[in-house]
């Protein structure tokens, strides 16, 4: 079990190119309308498939690096579908999860273990597995902060971000990190947290050291009181000037 939350960890606050947390709603894995943000899962990302949503794995979906699958909800695979993961992935389900579905041919791979096959039984929560198979134990909270928006607007002399909170838990501050075209991630600032709390709560940012002709990408890193750190994912600003010195929003 130490050795899934580690790499869980690692996973979640080393990654050094663009990656996302993508919530599912109900509908296909491959669909990039299935996830927000919009886009089918890739490399690195974190996939969050909530409690009552059910995703159907309806392709060979190839292998992924990186990635982290945190499963409330149900995955069920369409004969011969498959996922893959190297062997640097983690599958996280917490108790009500369920795998389903398929025939023989439907697989779920981490590394060189067989997670799930179609014509066994169900794989039900709570488990942790990786690369060794599952280990049947209960897994931990997904994220300490219920974040429900995350949007950045550019303006002509700086970046605003803001966010918003439904529930903290044992949330210290914010990291808010930015990166550039052909660069990395960057600290660019701390916001202080508000501990555990129920109750909706605000964040504003400034970034007035940014390029406003620039496309710009930005995230926020929460970190607990006793230091885990976990990083949600990013927002992509870009303006471009037209005539009147309006900016064009997206």
């Amino acid at each position: 079990m130490l050795r899934y939350l580690i790499v869980y960890f690692l996973i979640l606050t080393s990654m050094s190119s663009l990656a996302f947390i993508r919530t599912a709603s109900t509908g296909n894995w491959n669909t990039a309308g299935t996830w927000s943000p919009s886009g089918v899962p890739a490399n690195g990302d974190t996939i969050h498939v909530p409690s009552g949503v059910t995703v159907t794995v309806n392709c060979n979906c190839g292998t992924y690096t990186g990635m982290v699958l945190y499963l409330e909800g149900t995955m069920d695979f369409n004969n011969g579908a498959k996922i893959n993961m190297a062997a640097d992935g983690v599958l996280i389900m917490p108790t009500g999860s369920k795998v389903t579905g398929g025939n023989g041919g439907s697989k779920f791979n981490i590394g060189s273990a067989e997670i799930y096959r179609g014509n066994g039984p169900d794989l039900n929560g709570p488990q942790v597995c990786g690369s060794a198979g599952c280990d049947g134990t209960d897994p931990p909270n997904f994220l300490p902060v219920d974040l429900t928006s995350f949007i950045v607007k550019m303006m002509d002399d700086k970046a605003h971000l803001e966010w918003k909170t439904e529930s903290e838990l044992n949330n210290s501050h914010f990291i808010v990190e930015r990166y550039m075209e052909n660069a990395e991630w960057v600290a660019i600032g701390q916001i202080m947290g508000n501990g555990t709390t129920n109750e909706m709560h605000f964040y504003e940012y400034d970034d007035y050291n940014v390029n406003p002709y620039e496309s710009a990408y930005y995230r926020l890193v929460q970190v607990d009181f006793d230091g885990v750190s976990k990083t949600h994912f990013a927002v992509k600003a870009e303006a471009l000037k037209i005539q009147g010195h309006q900016y064009r929003i997206y």
